[in-house]
């Protein structure tokens, strides 16, 4: 029925990451490794019928077509999670031509309830770090956007959403630029706030505040009316103040901006990443939790990116927030 040779006859640029099992049918049938993409699309229809039947409570009236699409979409993306925990498309698609999608679809619920439980352990980690600073996107993810998608979510019938609103930003990445879905979304989330939320009890708050209300400045406002991350500023005053012997504290200020551009301006923005990492690294031992450290860290091909830019421009005071 299912043929499949060693490699694959197509590559991994033609496969669809975000619509897996879909992509790897569809390439699947085109190049004739699967003879009978009709029956794993019936088998795929049987549990959409049944799916869709317990949405409605097997009443007779039939589903919005919004709704229809939701549950055929989520054992889409059950089988997805499934398929790709393999991290082998060569396995994926083994699995996919000789394993019955039921089965598939099992499996991809486990994995997803796994995730939603550890999603819960982790957001009340979080939680108990959380910072009371009143910016409207940091207080919504912390005080109802998760209880919002523990309350609504559901492994069967939108496997695929998050069910809330998420805005709030991560240090250097919008919360849109995650380009993940449904519940391991939710756990890439809130395992950054939760790092985050850690890194930044490394300080004082009166310090935390000092240097959010400096970063405001920049931008002639009230930090708390901007969209912004709570511990970028810290991160951006931690490393400048790291670069001018202030030591592993958010003393960075004003007349640090001369010590910067006497040192680093000559650099290149591959030398000036390559400076940045080794004098952080040496003050691993302050933040003394290597995933936080990590975390951190990932951080500073950015920043060197950016100091790069703003000391060709004379701009630092418009990047690192001085208090």
């Amino acid at each position: 029925m299912n043929e499949l040779d060693i490699t694959l006859p197509f590559s991994e640029s033609e496969i669809d990451y975000d619509n897996y099992t879909f992509s790897l049918l569809c390439l699947c049938t085109m190049h004739k490794i699967i003879k009978n993409p009709e029956f794993i699309k019936n088998e795929i229809d049987k549990i959409f019928v049944e799916n869709a039947n317990q949405y409605s409570k097997r009443e007779k009236s039939s589903l919005p077509i919004k709704t229809a699409r939701e549950i055929y979409n989520s054992i889409l993306y059950t089988s997805d999670v499934y398929l790709r925990s393999l991290n082998n498309d060569y396995c994926a698609v083994q699995t996919l031509c000789r394993t019955k999608f039921d089965l598939i679809i099992l499996k991809g619920q486990q994995i997803i309830m796994q995730y939603f439980e550890e999603s819960r352990l982790i957001f009340k980690k979080a939680f108990e770090l959380k910072f009371n600073f009143n910016v409207y996107e940091y207080q919504y993810v912390m005080n109802t956007a998760f209880d919002i998608f523990y309350k609504n979510y559901s492994a069967r019938f939108n496997a695929q959403d998050i069910c809330a609103s998420i805005d709030y930003p991560l240090i250097n990445m919008q919360a849109y630029e995650v380009k993940l879905k449904g519940v391991i979304f939710i756990h890439y989330y809130y395992t950054a706030i939760y790092l985050e939320n850690k890194f930044l009890k490394l300080f004082d708050e009166k310090k935390i505040e000092a240097v959010l209300k400096a970063y405001g400045k920049i931008y002639s406002s009230d930090y708390r009316n901007l969209h912004i991350n709570l511990a970028e500023p810290v991160f951006l005053n931690l490393i400048g103040g790291i670069l001018s012997d202030r030591g592993f504290s958010l003393d960075f200020c004003v007349n640090d901006i001369k010590v910067i551009e006497c040192r680093y301006s000559y650099m290149n923005e591959n030398e000036i990443k390559q400076t940045v990492e080794k004098i952080f690294c040496e003050y691993s031992c302050k933040i003394n939790d290597n995933e936080v450290f990590q975390y951190i860290k990932k951080n500073i091909s950015w920043f060197a990116s950016q100091l790069h830019i703003h000391l060709n421009n004379e701009t630092i005071s418009n990047f690192i927030p001085a208090i």
